[in-house]
């Protein structure tokens, strides 16, 4: 898609072409991502990030143990009784 890059973080995309506002991911326009309106193109723009940064650190945390939606303890091994819990 052709046009004025506003913003990018990755693969995520902020365009300007004439009066439109375009939301793409890997140069595609992602779905709805199509705005006449600047400050609800942006608000798209960031909640694609937040999500995707979000995503990237859940994973990460899961790797080392840590819960991946608090950050917080490491993840005990699940009992014979299937219940498991947080370390201190």
């Amino acid at each position: 898609m052709q046009g004025v890059l506003l913003y990018e973080l990755r693969e995520v995309h902020l365009l300007q072409v004439d009066d439109k506002y375009f939301v793409t991911i890997d140069g595609a326009p992602e779905d709805g991502g199509e705005f006449s309106n600047p400050l609800e193109a942006w608000t798209r723009f960031i909640e694609l990030i937040d999500m995707r940064v979000r995503r990237r650190i859940g994973d990460l945390l899961e790797k080392q143990g840590f819960n991946r939606y608090t950050g917080l303890g490491k993840i005990k091994e699940t009992t014979a009784a299937g219940i498991g819990g947080l370390t201190e």
